[in-house]
């Protein structure tokens, strides 16, 4: 079986029966990398993951911004151990998340520009996997990572999907972690949207 169609399967197995909010990130990890965002376990990075349920998770991963008092408490080991429980309550609070390039970047694509081309030609499959997954219904997006943002936004916009995030979140990944939490909480708080957690 191709990783493309063990990225699908996992995938599949968390997808909530009526998406609430749905998270459109770059591109699956190099096929070599053994990571992704559904699979499980994943015993190293897994950086979208953890800095995911950081936001959406934060008393359930124990993690407490860091203002420099005090020592966190968030241990990432303990969390993709629970990693399956995780994905659950991300599935049951309605949440979902795909790449807009189905397969990963090519390794020559280091540039802002290469990656925005590789996105720029996948738009149609993925307006057409949109439209799949919502119909009709008014499902909000977010958008995450600079490429993403750039070549996505104004053009889903178009097509009458909602886009949350005025702005470009980062991509969680060297050094761009606190910029995700702080952009990704903004837009959640914004435009009110709850989680089992802050619920909780």
């Amino acid at each position: 079986m191709r990783k493309s169609d063990w990225r699908e399967l996992a995938r599949n197995k968390y997808r909530p029966d009526h998406i609430e909010l749905l998270f459109i990130a770059e591109a699956p990890p190099a096929n070599d990398s053994r990571r992704f965002f559904y699979f499980v376990p994943v015993d190293i990075g897994d950086t979208l993951f953890l800095e995911m349920m950081k936001v959406l998770y934060p008393k359930k991963a124990k993690f407490v911004e860091y203002d420099g008092n005090g020592k966190p408490g968030f241990n990432a080991k303990q969390v993709r151990n629970r990693k399956a429980e995780f994905l659950e309550k991300f599935k049951r609070d309605g949440f979902y998340l795909i790449d807009a390039v189905d397969e990963p970047m090519p390794k020559n694509a280091k540039t802002k520009k290469m990656k925005e081309e590789k996105i720029r030609r996948a738009l149609p499959a993925l307006r057409d996997k949109l439209s799949a997954l919502c119909g009709d219904r008014d499902v909000p997006v977010i958008l995450i990572g600079a490429p993403v943002h750039k070549v996505c936004a104004a053009d889903l916009r178009k097509g009458k999907v909602r886009v949350l995030n005025e702005d470009m979140i980062d991509t969680p990944a060297q050094g761009g972690q606190k910029h995700f939490r702080s952009k990704l909480r903004r837009a959640l708080r914004l435009h009110e949207i709850q989680t089992s957690d802050s619920c909780s």
